[in-house]
């Protein structure tokens, strides 16, 4: 009779890959493993069980979500007892299995395999057959993978296989799951789209097309349209007549609208290892005539042709010392880059590809927003320069007006969480005194440290963000002395280049031109390394030349 040592978990670990469903069928299902282990535990008095899910998950990996939820409280003290079905449920990769045995051992935690009758307690070493039954194990998944992927070649080979959500164009054939037919609604869209590209349309000329027609992007006709059965998709779509380039690429270099099934061009690295990798074109099985084509292939591979004459190579603009830096104030995009003859000028990329109904230029020129940039520059190393003392106990006031009483709320809530926290510990361990001398059942035991300790589980989390802030708010007066002995060393810089711009700034938010007081007025935010967003507001006239400091 096995006796609980203290009030430590004993994890309950069940797991099922797909290979085990059609193997064994109900005799290893999730339902049937967590009654035979709820059985066991009760049996052997073993208390305070949790268990450790894991459901369509190969044994040959242990990267599974649970899984190494368990192994990590098993690390923080928390688990004293792992049971599972069989040592195969642990898992089918030998050396894997082994060395996570040896972890369990190094943490004193016991481990038993239910059904194969092992119980580390009482394994000297000596027996050999747990090892064995561990290759048996591993050569076992070797195996399923061998016979799934015979056995979707074969199918390849068959006609093709069609998995997952039919490309835009088609939809499945009805009773025929891995048959396509065209879909009447989305087939033009298509259509036009290798029209336009046969033309010599860009991709971006194709995809404002798509939008000025205000045509649903492939996602979102998904989300309008729903699943067969009637239930929609987990997702929402804000601008669901945006199309990307990589969306419009995709659907243009797809073989599938010629009438043909590629199939086995990616492969899993070894049955162990689910990462993919491309294989060679000469391995790809390619079914002809396998639906209704909606480009011929003469005209696919004329398409091709010219895709490839058109693309460009990709050089870089050394005028642009911005790069990365600047976002659109209202939809938080990045802003584009375009060289013009005499100088250069950036624009909300969302206002590029889909117009004003989407977001607005947010426009301003280089030599503008370089004047403005360099100016504040020298204004802060001028005043680092002059006394950085009272210039980091100016930064200091700016962050701590907007920071004081929020720290204050948040020091009053993380001293509440601890002392909620501490008092929960406290619960629990009474509640298992309780259990112990026979005061209330183990069934009540378990209600109650199951609400006490989803609430400790929230309460920490909340309690590790507020001190996370806490920390950030005792760091900032690091970071404002570092920031004034970098920015210092600028006083007399004449002019800006990318190295300096991106060593000393973050990021630029771009505000769009307003009329204030009857003058065009533009507004930039301009977020440093280490201290943010230092100036209240930062409104220039960008008709105006602007005045440098001094």
């Amino acid at each position: 009779m096995l006796k609980q040592q203290d009030n430590k978990v004993t994890a309950l670990y069940c797991r099922l890959s797909q290979e085990d469903k059609f193997g064994n069928g109900d005799s290893s299902s999730i339902q049937t493993q967590k009654a035979m282990l709820s059985q066991y535990a009760k049996d052997n008095k073993l208390v305070n069980v949790e268990f450790y899910i894991d459901e369509g998950v190969s044994g040959t990996t242990f990267n599974r979500e649970n899984f190494q939820r368990m192994i990590c409280d098993i690390e923080d003290g928390k688990i004293n007892c792992v049971v599972t079905k069989d040592l195969s449920r642990l898992g089918r990769n030998y050396l894997e299995a082994g060395r996570y045995r040896e972890l369990f051992t190094e943490h004193g935690v016991r481990f038993i395999a239910m059904s194969d009758g092992y119980d580390s307690f009482t394994d000297d070493g000596g027996d050999i057959t747990t090892p064995i039954k561990e290759i048996i194990h591993e050569f076992y998944a070797r195996d399923c993978s061998r016979k799934v992927k015979s056995a979707y070649r074969t199918k390849a080979q068959n006609g093709g296989v069609v998995s997952g959500i039919p490309p835009y164009g088609y939809s499945r054939v009805e009773g025929a799951k891995n048959k396509l037919e065209v879909n009447p609604e989305t087939a033009p869209t298509v259509q036009m789209m290798f029209r336009m590209a046969l033309e010599g349309k860009s991709f971006h000329q194709i995809a404002k097309k798509l939008f000025d027609d205000e045509v649903l992007t492939p996602k979102a006709y998904l989300e309008r349209k729903g699943k067969p059965d009637g239930e929609s998709y987990n997702f929402k779509i804000k601008y669901p007549c945006a199309w990307q380039h990589s969306t419009v690429l995709s659907i243009l270099h797809n073989l599938i609208y010629t009438g043909k099934i590629v199939c086995m061009r990616m492969a899993n690295k070894s049955f162990k290892d689910k990462s993919k990798v491309a294989r060679p074109k000469e391995d790809w099985i390619i079914t002809e005539n396998a639906h209704e084509a909606l480009i011929s292939q003469q005209d696919f591979d004329t398409m091709q042709e010219r895709m490839k004459s058109k693309q460009r190579p990709k050089t870089l603009n050394n005028n642009n010392i911005f790069r990365g830096l600047l976002y659109c104030s209202d939809c938080k995009r990045s802003l584009a880059y375009s060289q013009l003859k005499n100088d250069g000028s950036f624009r909300c990329t969302a206002n590029i590809r889909c117009g004003k109904r989407m977001c607005s230029g947010h426009h301003i020129v280089l030599s503008k927003l370089t004047a403005i940039v360099l100016n504040d520059i020298r204004k802060h190393a001028s005043l680092a320069a002059a006394s950085s003392k009272k210039y980091a106990e100016y930064l200091l006031s700016i962050s701590e007006n907007e920071t004081n009483g929020k720290r204050a709320t948040l020091q009053k809530e993380a001293t509440h969480s601890k002392r909620r926290l501490d008092e929960i510990d406290t619960l629990i361990q009474k509640s298992y005194e309780d259990m112990t001398f026979g005061i209330i059942t183990q069934k009540r035991f378990v209600s109650l440290t199951a609400n006490l300790e989803a609430e400790q589980a929230e309460l920490e989390k909340r309690h590790d963000v507020i001190t996370g802030a806490l920390d950030d708010s005792a760091n900032k007066s690091r970071n404002v002395d570092s920031f004034s002995e970098l920015i210092k060393k600028y006083t007399d810089i004449t002019e800006l280049d990318s190295e300096l711009t991106h060593t000393l700034i973050e990021k630029i938010i771009v505000h769009e031109t307003e009329v204030i007081d009857g003058e065009k007025c533009k507004q930039i935010d301009i977020f440093y390394r280490f201290i943010g967003n230092v100036n209240e507001e930062l409104v220039f006239k960008p008709y105006e030349k602007l005045a440098e400091v001094s």
